[in-house]
């Protein structure tokens, strides 16, 4: 399968680019300089924007299923809605239907779950807002999106050890690594039943 990845520079991002090549996948991706990321026989590299609908469509391209990890860690930000229309157009124009995303736990009807997200919005409002946007367009789409909400991402080795759920209750202390998060998004490409669902996800409470 042939995915186009945006935000493949960050740290979820660059867990799912390795994992997709280490899986057959070809892969490409936007990037702000080429270079940036490991030579591959199996990985393209375009440079530009998310923010510019060129740049998005030549990504998007010829490819079977997107997956976004776009994310700031301004606390003043647009990009994750400004990039998911892009991206959106794209795949209209181009007749790719698969999406996944990544958004936050705390977004939407996941808001006032729990203390962590209740700090995430105290902290980083406008970027909580970019999230929930985001998710709006995805959602008013004619895509099969799926998106998905992680716990607090953290450094650390693929575990495998996470558990998942339309329903999912996370507790303040919730977490996943970013591997962990790719993984498990690139598990989600190939399934149906995944489609049109908003999924949480973290690691099991044994390891948290």
């Amino acid at each position: 399968m042939h995915l186009a990845i945006f935000a493949g520079t960050g740290n979820t991002g660059r867990h799912l680019i390795e994992d997709a090549l280490r899986n057959g996948h070809e892969v490409t991706t936007l990037v702000q300089k080429l270079g940036t990321l490991p030579a591959h026989p199996h990985l393209y590299a375009v440079a530009g924007d998310v923010r510019e609908e060129r740049a998005v469509r030549e990504v998007v391209t010829g490819t079977h299923a997107v997956l976004s990890a776009l994310g700031e860690r301004a606390l003043t930000t647009t990009v994750c809605a400004d990039g998911i229309r892009n991206i959106l157009c794209a795949m209209s124009t181009l007749g790719v239907r698969r999406l996944l995303a990544v958004s936050a736990h705390g977004v939407a009807d996941s808001r006032h779950s729990n203390l962590y997200a209740w700090l995430r919005w105290k902290l980083m409002k406008e970027a909580m807002q970019d999230k929930e946007r985001m998710e709006d367009l995805i959602r008013a789409s004619n895509t099969d999106w799926t998106i998905v909400r992680p716990a607090r991402t953290i450094n650390g080795p693929r575990t495998g050890d996470y558990r998942s759920g339309t329903a999912l209750r996370l507790e303040s202390m919730a977490k996943i690594s970013f591997a962990d998060l790719a993984r498990f998004m690139l598990s989600l490409v190939s399934r149906t039943n995944a489609q049109k669902q908003t999924i949480s996800v973290a690691f099991e409470r044994r390891r948290v």
